[in-house]
């Protein structure tokens, strides 16, 4: 399965569920939600992170980075975007507040899910035929806890 396919699917998987998609950006592509951090100038700078899902639910966001395969730098990819110098940028680029607490790093892949993720990191593990599970944030949310510990009680 490719990365477009796997963006695909989890892009409807989060609609279906009542999320709002701000962005899906598919590799190759000139667009995207760019995030850059607070520090940073020009619209090309090396510390610009183009996510391949930017999602809402509920003042929740989701920065989601795909690949066909589970990759660990992946992971560290979505935690740099969802750190708050990244999250200013991301409130600039789609003119809403954003609380850097209530960001949720996430990779899709398909295949085998790694053993251990670090904690606060979603997965989304796309089978072949296109089912989405998803792992952490309880779940995609049902209880959720920020990692303020704020109490997040969503549908």
């Amino acid at each position: 399965m490719d990365e477009t396919t796997v963006t695909e699917c989890v892009a409807r998987y989060l609609a279906s569920r009542k999320w709002t998609i701000h962005s899906v950006h598919h590799p190759g592509a000139q667009g995207g939600v760019r995030l850059r951090p607070t520090s940073a100038t020009g619209s090309r700078s090396k510390e610009t992170l183009i996510p391949d899902i930017v999602a809402s639910k509920q003042g929740v966001f989701l920065l989601v980075e795909s690949k066909p395969r589970f990759d660990v730098r992946d992971v560290r990819k979505v935690q740099r975007a969802a750190q708050p110098a990244y999250v200013a940028g991301l409130a600039a680029a789609l003119e809403l507040a954003v609380h850097p607490s209530l960001v949720l790093p996430a990779v899709a892949f398909s295949g085998l899910p790694p053993a251990a993720v670090a904690p606060g990191v979603v997965l989304f593990i796309v089978s072949p035929a296109g089912h989405v599970e998803v792992a952490g944030a309880a779940e995609l949310l049902p209880g959720y806890r920020s990692s303020a510990g704020a109490r997040r009680d969503l549908p």
